[in-house]
């Protein structure tokens, strides 16, 4: 059985997130809004001013990577439900059988 998939229905936000603040502008960002809230630091008064734009860069990251998830889970199993010839343990012949 072929899976190439990166994810499953039960680890995709937690994996996601963890691969999308792994590249170093998301965590800079997310850094930006950590030091945003605290009121002593911020210039936004406590306001998390960048965290409309930063939940929107990633949920388009986290759709397109469930898109491409979905192509490569139709592909695998376009692959796993192939036929190929594969030799019979009780007969001894090649038989006709599904991957």
């Amino acid at each position: 059985m072929i899976s190439t998939c990166k994810y499953t229905w039960w680890n995709f936000i937690f994996k996601n997130l963890f691969i999308q603040f792994t590249k170093l502008a998301n965590a800079y960002f997310l850094l930006i809004l950590i030091l945003q809230v605290i009121k002593p630091v911020s210039i936004t008064n406590g306001t998390p001013a960048i965290l409309l734009p930063l939940s929107i860069v990633i949920a388009m990251s986290a759709i397109k990577d469930i898109i491409e998830d979905l192509k490569r889970y139709r592909s695998d199993q376009a692959e796993n439900k192939r036929n190929c010839l594969a030799r019979s343990w009780t007969t001894g012949k090649f038989e006709d059988t599904e991957w």
